[in-house]
């Protein structure tokens, strides 16, 4: 007998395997996958800039989120993703935000906040789908959230891209459900913002940080600066940042983002920056650092197929995102990574080696010299 689920949707398909020049704003527009292969549909194509999108696997069952794609600029402003994989006999769904029952099924699958950036991104949220070309009808099937239970450990993550690009917290609970641990994940993140942003009551940022930490207690908050922003930059907003963050009654951490560098040749010493400035104010502060920009490094030099990064050669990519997930499951929580049986719908060869590379860079400081 099928499962019955809370929330049910038929729904009418507004086109199959395109989408024109002049969307319609609640349309629904599928895309198939009638191969044994995976496939991808290109951002250059189609016009997915004002769209939502939800891919499935060839069970029906979601496998990513997100939207916005699109090519528009040479690098980080627009260009990160550039194409939509379809996986094997899967399938598609692209729809306009003023679809209401398809946006409350996609802000379902962000939990309460995850934050996209122009891109699709793996969700653990179950969510059930089927199409009927004949009768031009699209199903959507899935369960009401569950809140997070006492045991819950409770994370505040404040920082930017380099924080929620291709869904790292949602990875960061997949892997921490796999270990028998339940995580609640809350966004304090704003694409490109500093810290330093974050430290100003006045700013958008900082008003967002002061919100989260009245809204409720967290066991941890987690704190990453931009890119940009070395030791001079970092450690005066931490001063600001941390003590409000151990009033709540939280645990104050540290996220060593890896290198944004474009050029793969330029990534070692971008990193280097970012190594010498975390792991000082870990020293100075007493704060427990997750050293993914090491870990990336150690990763590239041991496995240099492995691709960490996104198409616009400085965001993360899914595998940059697993890793620096398991990084953090290593050194916030203390769990030993390596078998971990939530993959991400990535090949399970590929995350062991991302799990011991992780586990390496958490017992080990990467050699610069």
């Amino acid at each position: 007998m099928s499962k019955k689920y809370e929330n049910h949707y038929e729904l009418n398909i507004t086109a199959f395997d395109t989408i024109p020049n002049e969307i319609e704003q609640d349309g629904i527009y599928v895309f198939a996958n009638n191969f044994d292969k995976d496939i991808q549909i290109p951002a250059d194509k189609y016009n997915f800039r004002e769209l939502k999108i939800m891919t499935f696997d060839k069970n029906g069952m979601l496998v990513e989120c997100g939207g916005n794609v699109r090519i528009d600029s040479p690098a980080v402003n627009g260009s990160a993703q550039r194409a939509v994989v379809i996986q094997a006999n899967g399938f598609m769904v692209a729809f306009g935000v003023e679809n209401r029952d398809m946006m409350k099924a996609y802000y379902t699958v962000m939990e309460g906040g995850a934050v996209i950036y122009n891109a699709t991104m793996n969700v653990i949220y179950p969510v059930k789908a089927q199409y009927n070309i004949e009768e031009n009808n699209l199903t959507v099937e899935y369960d009401n959230p569950t809140p997070p239970s006492n045991r819950a450990k409770k994370f505040l993550f404040v920082g930017n891209s380099g924080t929620y690009f291709n869904g790292t917290p949602l990875i960061f609970k997949g892997l921490a459900r796999a270990s028998g641990l339940e995580i609640d994940v809350t966004y304090s993140t704003i694409g490109g913002i500093h810290l330093s942003h974050f430290a100003d009551e006045t700013h958008r940022a900082g008003v967002m940080y002061r919100d989260a930490l009245n809204k409720k207690k967290y066991d941890f908050v987690v704190f990453q600066d931009a890119s940009q922003c070395g030791y001079e930059m970092s450690k005066p907003a931490l001063d600001i940042l941390v003590p409000m963050a151990k009033n709540n009654g939280a645990t104050p951490l540290l996220y060593m983002r890896y290198a944004t560098n474009t050029n793969p040749a330029e990534r070692k010493d971008g990193a280097k920056v970012f190594s010498d400035s975390f792991n000082r104010i870990s020293c100075e502060m007493n704060l427990v650092c997750a050293p993914v920009a090491e870990a990336f490094l150690y990763c590239t030099d041991q496995y240099p197929d492995i691709n960490l990064y996104a198409d616009d050669m400085a965001h993360h990519s899914a595998l940059g995102a697993y890793l620096a997930a398991c990084v953090w499951l290593i050194s916030y929580l203390g769990v030993d990574v390596v078998g971990n049986t939530y993959c991400a719908n990535l090949p399970k060869d590929v995350c062991l080696k991302l799990q011991k590379i992780a586990t390496l860079s958490c017992k080990q400081p990467y050699p610069f010299k």
